[in-house]
């Protein structure tokens, strides 16, 4: 499959020689933007999007209200396109009308492969969980512990092919019984010490276990983040309606300067990690030096390696991760294994139709093929990490060969479009330099997420690779927070 080429104007001549560079003087200077700015940009955004099929989704835009229509083959693809239009800046909040239509494939075969993938999930694996499907619409009901759990599985359920929606009627057992003061505590904290979102302006209040979010956030996609981080244990219900997105507020709302110490930053990776039902490695031994983060110990699994990484990465003052993990997890024939490898990628809504073939070899699995995109090599190398069995993954999928490279100063002036559009990139100073195909990014970012928000936009836009020079602010903090007293109405 072919890049479908989005229609660009040639730009000035810095990218007709395939550099592009965006300044604070470049940016967004006002505190709204067209209707008809945000929807060509989100057309654009869309368009270009290897995942989605050309020309699926439509928009509509209405004082910063996106409203997506149109029909996608898969729950995924719908998925993609609202994050999508979460992510772009101007968009204050997303209405997906969009339909799914696959090729259908019968309840009771979409019943046992979606038991099937939340059985070998690691996360899920031990959970009993009752699992209806009807007219391709699954229902799950049990008991977990956590609305992250909660979400968890249904991200699962909705992953398999032929699934048109999930009903999650999965009811909440906490342990222990915290009060409401204690959960609003635990949310503040996990808030303050993630990278993904600027607490300064976010309150956060509790009554009987339902968590109250109100106040001001940068992009629809930093308040599903608030969202997430509100899934403490104890909390049944999150209310996110009374926190309002204004994109131009996000510089106002930017970490204080003042150093972290190494030891609150070791601190604030652990509880991360720990409150993580992905990793289930509650004894690792985590040490913070300069903003390297060296993580050590044992984990169950692939899944939860990867999970432990992403979770240190996301903690206000972490700037890379040192990974010393070991995965020790029952062992599983190799046939076995292979067979549950590509059975999980033929279920898969984004890896049935790649042809990539699967050894495994005492735990370590290795993806050989082709796919048209790298988008779904990660998707393929996602699936086998989360499979119970699976220590390591070695990725050794390549592009199609005839995946043609957009010319260089096409290729600089979308990625520059794709900076420009990208809620998580103010106050930056980016210099875009496009080659044969390859995209390098050199300048300062703020924090990780900036990092690799760059990166994904530059891969977005058509590089075939990414070479990311970009350097990350020294030093992010917060200040410290006193949690008000709770009200209770």
């Amino acid at each position: 499959m072919q890049r479908p080429r989005a229609t660009t104007t040639r730009p000035a001549a810095t990218a007709s020689r395939g550099v592009a560079t965006r300044t604070e003087e470049t940016a967004h200077d006002r505190t709204s933007i067209d209707d008809e700015d945000i929807g060509a940009a989100l057309r654009r955004r869309l368009a270009r999007d290897d995942a989605l099929p050309p020309n699926a989704v439509a928009v509509a835009i209405d004082r910063g209200v996106a409203t997506l229509s149109g029909t996608v083959p898969h729950l995924p693809a719908a998925r993609r396109a609202r994050a999508i239009a979460a992510s772009t800046r101007g968009v204050v909040d997303v209405v997906s009308r969009i339909e799914v239509r696959g090729a259908a494939r019968g309840d009771e075969t979409l019943e046992d492969e979606v038991r099937r993938a939340i059985q070998l999930d690691p996360a899920m694996a031990d959970r009993a969980i009752e699992i209806e499907v009807h007219d391709s619409v699954v229902t799950l009901r049990s008991v977990v512990g956590t609305l992250t759990e909660a979400r968890l599985a249904e991200e699962i359920a909705g992953s398999v092919r032929g699934v048109r929606a999930v009903q999650n009627d999965l009811q909440l057992e906490p342990m222990g019984d915290p009060t409401d003061e204690q959960i609003r505590a635990a949310v503040l904290a996990r808030i303050e010490r993630d990278v993904r979102i600027d607490p300064a302006g976010i309150d956060v209040m509790v009554d009987d276990g339902t968590v109250a979010l109100s106040g001001v956030v940068g992009s629809v996609a930093e308040r599903d983040v608030a969202h997430e981080l509100a899934e403490v244990s104890g909390a049944r219900v999150i209310d996110p309606h009374a926190l309002e997105v204004q994109w131009w507020t996000r510089d106002t709302l930017r970490r204080d300067a003042t150093p972290l110490d190494d030891g609150r930053i070791t601190s604030a990776v652990r509880d991360t990690i720990t409150n993580d039902p992905r990793v289930r490695a509650p004894n690792l031994a985590i040490g913070v030096t300069s903003g390297l983060a060296t993580l050590r110990g044992i984990v169950p699994s692939a899944y939860a390696r990867a999970s432990a990484t992403e979770d240190a990465l996301n903690v206000v003052g972490v700037r890379r991760v040192g990974d010393q993990l070991q995965v020790q997890t029952d062992a599983v024939e190799n046939g076995e294994l292979q067979q549950r490898v590509a059975e999980r990628l033929a279920a898969s809504a984004w890896t049935s139709e790649s042809e990539i073939d699967v050894e495994a070899r005492e735990g370590r699995v290795t993806l050989r093929g082709t796919v048209p995109s790298r988008f779904l090599e990660r998707a393929a190398r996602d699936v086998a990490t989360r499979i119970v069995g699976v220590r390591e993954v070695a990725d050794e999928i390549a592009l199609e060969e005839d995946v043609e490279p957009l010319e260089d100063w096409e290729l600089a002036a979308e990625v520059q479009s794709g900076l420009e559009w990208n809620p998580f990139l103010d106050r930056m100073n980016v210099q875009v330099t496009a080659s044969e195909g390859v995209a390098t990014l050199r300048g300062e970012v703020d924090d990780v997420r900036a990092f690799r928000e760059a990166e994904r936009e530059a891969e977005a836009a058509g590089a075939l690779e990414v070479v990311n020079e970009l350097s990350i602010r020294a030093v992010e903090s917060v200040a410290p927070r006193t949690p008000a007293p709770v009200r209770i109405e």
